[in-house]
């Protein structure tokens, strides 16, 4: 229903914001986060049906252990750089728009069997700089 009146803003700091890992994953902190189709969290890989989730704050490791056996905390408050893709690099062009994931420190212009890794809000000649929202 449309507002009528003043509304009460109930807001949330998304500076960081904790996943559960998948069974036997290892997060490196700086790195890509992803969450897979059940909602547990991996570093950046190549693959379809990936959600990216922000930078990794910290290292998790989960060698060993069960989906939710540790948690990760991904950042997304702020434009983050990475690597870009030698083969399909992502270019100004690309700005205000997706940019896919070829792995947790890489991002590509190519979507194909890649997810998106967030939108492109730079290009300079040291990488692509990435927001998560």
């Amino acid at each position: 229903m449309a507002l009528t009146k003043k509304r009460e803003i109930v807001t949330r700091e998304l500076g960081g914001v904790s996943h559960p890992l998948a069974a036997n994953a290892k997060i490196f902190e700086g790195g890509l986060v992803v969450l897979n189709a059940a909602g547990f969290a991996l570093a950046g890989i190549e693959g379809e049906g990936l959600t990216s989730v922000g930078r990794a704050n910290t290292s998790a490791d989960n060698t060993g252990g069960p989906d939710g056996g540790t948690a990760v905390t991904a950042r997304i408050d702020y434009a983050c750089r990475y690597d870009n893709d030698s083969v399909a690099p992502v270019t100004r062009t690309s700005i205000m728009s997706a940019c896919y994931i070829k792995d947790d420190v890489t991002v590509s212009s190519d979507d194909t069997g890649r997810s998106a890794a967030g939108t492109v809000v730079d290009v300079d000649a040291d990488g692509v700089w990435i927001a998560f929202i």
